[in-house]
């Protein structure tokens, strides 16, 4: 499998839903993962018959990552776009990066945040949260799970190029073989706003 994935872009700036003193940028980036062909023979077994005769063609999917970060008040679409040229010309490669989990995946300031609240609207802070980050397989609009547990998704911006970060288990869940449950949950708490998990490719449901 190849990756490539083009530049960061900002797509949009709109005011914080709950902060009055800071913008939001929404941020995207294209990322395309080539299959090879398939192929007949392998490290342990040669091929039977020539590669030509399966008459197979590799496949290339392509997804659009989108997340949104914190910026000044007074910048828009133009001075977030001229910051990420700036971390371009210093060397740095920006870049939207994934977090796969089987639990939901908190940030410091997340944790921070509930330990200021009490139990129950710590748990609905959670709730919320899950299902955000719920992988949903968007040919069917269900939920992917590992060995029958729920597969959490969320995105984050750096600065710098990263890897994606796989903390189910290591093997990759295609569309094919992944498991699927109904949601059990679909609303959200009041005043606490959610995060929209974007489209994954239906082939490898991004991963």
């Amino acid at each position: 499998m190849i990756k490539s994935v083009s530049q960061v872009r900002v797509a949009n700036v709109k005011p914080h839903a709950f902060k009055s003193n800071v913008n939001q940028a929404e941020l995207r980036q294209t990322v395309s993962k080539e299959y090879g062909s398939y192929s007949s023979g392998n490290d342990m077994q040669s091929a039977f018959a020539p590669q030509e005769a399966f008459n197979h063609s590799g496949k290339t999917y392509t997804s659009e990552r989108v997340c949104w970060v914190n910026i000044p008040i007074d910048w828009d679409v133009a001075k977030a776009s001229a910051h990420l040229t700036r971390l371009l010309a210093q060397g740095k490669q920006p870049c939207i990066y994934q977090v796969l989990s089987l639990e939901p995946i908190l940030t410091s300031d997340d944790r921070a945040y509930m330990q200021s609240l009490g139990k129950t609207d710590s748990e609905n802070f959670l709730t919320v949260k899950k299902n955000s980050q719920l992988l949903i397989n968007p040919s069917t609009g269900e939920i992917a799970t590992r060995s029958g547990r729920t597969i959490y998704r969320k995105l984050f911006f750096s600065d710098y190029e990263r890897e994606d970060v796989d903390l189910t288990g290591g093997k990759m869940v295609s569309a094919v073989d992944t498991e699927v449950k109904k949601p059990l949950y679909n609303g959200a708490v009041a005043g606490i706003q959610t995060e929209k998990v974007p489209e994954a490719s239906v082939a490898g449901l991004d991963f």
